[in-house]
């Protein structure tokens, strides 16, 4: 499943030029005088305003998905209810580690080799994901790679099932995804989504 790159704009600075500077005629001394001068009281600095942390964006919560569904090992995604905008996390390896060990719980923190979650926004995106039919045609504008945040999974064997289908719970707690908007970067978040009792570990065709 193909993931569209982000594009980073590129600003170029371009340096002001300034002419030769003119001849500073020398300073006439000022009249001598018995009384010793005042000292001029100069204003205390302005401290500057503190930076923001963070460009605006949106925020994003549990309301904010209906639909979720998984597959792979372990591929789960979510999906708003216009099927417009999604969330994925793909945690490589946990249906087997599950498996191996009678069941696998684990965190990670963003960003991680074995951990990609990404935001897309599209049409009909939950078609693209764990099925290989499709009835009308799925599209992706746009794709948003997290850069930090924290996931939790637990994965739990399927009783009789084959290795290695599972049964996953995803939770995402304050994951932030960097987004272009026209020339500018803003921050989206989502503070919390919990995915439960999602199916695992098999594979669509």
């Amino acid at each position: 499943m193909a993931k569209p790159g982000l594009l980073i704009p590129i600003l170029v600075l371009a340096a002001a030029c300034t002419g030769p500077s003119l001849p500073t005629p020398s300073p006439t001394p000022p009249p001598t005088t018995s009384t010793p001068p005042t000292p001029t009281a100069s204003a205390s600095p302005t401290p500057s305003p503190t930076p923001t942390p963070t460009p605006g964006g949106q925020v994003f919560g549990q309301a904010d998905f209906t639909r979720s569904g998984g597959c792979g090992d372990v591929f789960v995604f979510a999906t708003n209810g216009a099927d417009s905008m999604s969330v994925t996390v793909d945690w490589r390896g946990a249906a087997s580690a599950a498996w191996e060990a009678d069941g696998y719980d684990g965190t990670k923190q963003i960003p991680d080799g074995e951990l990609d979650v990404t935001l897309n926004v599209g049409r009909l995106l939950s078609q693209l994901y764990c099925t290989d039919i499709m009835t009308q045609q799925p599209r992706v504008d746009g794709t948003a790679h997290a850069i930090s945040g924290e996931v939790e999974i637990s994965v739990t064997p399927d009783a009789g099932g084959f290795e290695p289908q599972s049964h996953a719970g995803v939770t995402l707690r304050d994951v932030v995804f960097e987004v272009i908007q026209g020339s500018a970067v803003e921050h989206w978040r989502i503070d919390e989504l919990i995915l439960q009792n999602v199916s695992v570990g098999w594979f669509a065709g």
